[in-house]
């Protein structure tokens, strides 16, 4: 893959873009259009990395203190 957000649409975990004429959502789920064991390993393996590495740790908590829940700042740690 030759850009960070072709892999990240082929594991499914791209945030949904919902909008109708003037109307555009702003809270969707992710797409799940892509690899569901790519996308459950990327879970799972964000923990510990969350835990660890302290680059992470950190923009988890950000993505926390900024009001994302749980898995929200984990999804968005994924993509990171």
């Amino acid at each position: 893959y030759s850009k960070a957000s072709q892999i990240i649409k082929f594991a499914g975990v791209s945030p949904y873009k919902h909008q109708s004429s003037q109307y555009e959502a702003q809270h969707t789920a992710i797409t799940k259009k892509g690899s569901r064991y790519l996308r459950k390993t990327l879970y799972q393996v964000i923990l510990p990395v969350i835990r660890y590495n302290p680059v992470f740790n950190e923009y988890y908590h950000l993505k926390l203190s900024q009001g994302k829940g749980h898995r929200c700042a984990q999804g968005h740690c994924v993509r990171k």
